[in-house]
């Protein structure tokens, strides 16, 4: 959409139209920026079925989410490490490359898997 082409190409501009009525953060895009309010106002509109803990964003949940359901959807592909979050497998992976994250080939993670819960 024209709106997508413009909220991309405000990353090579570095236009920030959206500002925080809290603080003076200014942000690409309006869905940032309402992620970003939530901080000041404490809304955690995300609850976990299994606990009574309360997140801001939906990622985070899914994330927390494997505490209760065992899910481990990040392996290394050179051994048989496994872990919950996909930081963990690029802090894993420097063992086997000796090259920094920026270094990595983006192939080597998948740091989306298809399911979290």
């Amino acid at each position: 959409t024209l709106a997508t082409l413009k909220a991309h190409l405000r990353i090579h501009t570095g236009e920030k139209p959206y500002s925080c009525q809290y603080c003076e953060e200014k942000f690409r895009d309006n869905r940032t920026l309402v992620k970003h309010v939530k901080i000041h106002t404490g809304e955690k509109p995300y609850s976990c079925q299994y606990c009574e803990m309360k997140f801001r964003a939906n990622g985070t949940l899914k994330s927390h989410l494997r505490v209760h359901t065992g899910k481990i959807p990040y392996s290394c592909q050179f051994c048989d490490f496994k872990c919950t979050q996909p930081g963990s497998l690029r802090n894993h992976l420097r063992i086997h490359t000796n090259k920094k994250f920026t270094e990595i080939v983006p192939n080597l993670i998948n740091t989306n898997p298809k399911s979290t819960t």
